[in-house]
This record gives structure tokens, sequence and C-alpha cells, in this order.
């Protein structure tokens, strides 16, 4: 099974935990470890042979190796960064080559039914001209990371069976109301509203 998959059905059970104790709670809870979140960042940004690619063509950067880490508020993604940056000119990069191990950050945010990281910003690297290469090469795609590493809930929630019902419900509103990141894992509070056909 692929990183993917079980991270979508690692959700899926954790969303029908959930669902069945909507009974009890005004509010329901998915915990997501550093290994989900680690197979999360795989499967969304480094999607492309391993790697993920800030800028492509004859000039190009990417990130490759990723390890993903939590701290209070943040988390971390340690990777190598390599390419050629310069000027592009007859198919070739007239430039500097890149190789430095680098980290970024940023805050996980809910918005809807909605996961995304926000506030991306460069945390380490090897020396100030990489880092600002690097700052420029990020602020460039930051939106487009927020997009690419986002998880929308609802669809990984399907009809499903609740425990002690004898047909499936359906999840028809999902609301994240709150998301906390600890040393160890990241906790996603939301409401849910429930149909049973």
């Amino acid at each position: 099974m692929s990183r993917a998959r079980h991270l979508a059905l690692a959700i899926r059970v954790s969303l029908l935990v959930a669902i069945a104790g909507r009974g009890t709670a005004d509010a329901s809870e998915l915990v997501l470890n550093r290994a989900a979140l680690q197979a999360l960042v795989a499967s969304t940004l480094f999607h492309d042979a391993g790697r993920w690619y800030l800028q492509k063509g004859a000039c190009f950067a990417y990130l490759e190796h990723p390890t993903v880490t939590l701290t209070k508020d943040r988390m971390l993604i340690d990777a190598r960064l390599a390419g050629r940056l310069g000027l592009e000119s007859q198919g070739t990069c007239i430039g500097v080559n890149l190789a430095s191990p680098v980290a970024i950050s940023g805050i996980l945010r809910g918005s809807g039914s909605q996961l995304s990281v926000q506030d991306l910003r460069v945390e380490r690297a090897n020396d100030e001209t990489t880092r600002r290469a690097f700052a420029l090469l990020l602020g460039v795609s930051s939106e487009s990371v927020s997009h690419a590493l986002s998880i929308d809930l609802m669809t990984v929630v399907k009809p499903t069976a609740i425990p002690g019902l004898l047909m499936p419900a359906r999840v028809t509103r999902l609301v994240i109301s709150d998301v906390t990141t600890a040393e160890q894992s990241v906790s996603v509070q939301f409401d849910l509203g429930v149909a049973i056909p």
C-alpha cells in the first residue's frame, strides 16, 4: 500500500472514530503524528521522483530527501537543495550550482475543511547566499506550496458505518475550528454535520 493510500486510510479511520464519538463532544479531533505528516509531505510536494521542483528548465532548483519534524507551533522540513541558478541562454544555464542542506518551516492552519501550510520561511542554509537564493525561490512558489501541501478532509470522508447503526452515515459538513502543533503530533479540531439516509 502506498504512503498516500496509507495516510488516507489512517485519516478515514480517525474520522470514523470521531464520527462515532460525535454524540458526546462539541467538536471532534483528528491527530496526525509525525509519520503521517512525513507521508503527506512526500506524496504532495516531493512527488516528482522524490523531488520538489521550485524551478524547472535549463536553470533549475529542487529539494530532495525530506525529513519532517515538529516544533511548538511549526512543522519543519529538512531537505537537500540542489540546482543551477542564473540566466538561461540558448538552452543552457549560465550561473552557479547549488548544493546545500536546508530547512523550511510553516504553520499548519485550517480553513473550512482544508488543512494547509502557511507562513513559510527559511530556517537554515549553509551560507547567506544560499539562504537568499532559497528564500527567493520559496517566495515565488509559496502560494503553490500552500495549495499543494493541503488536504481536504471532506475528500477522505466517505459514507461509512457508525458502530451501533445498521445503515451508513454521510458527512454533510466539516469545518476545522482549530489546529494545534506540538512536538509529537498535530491536533485538528473540527465540527461535523452528519446525515443518516
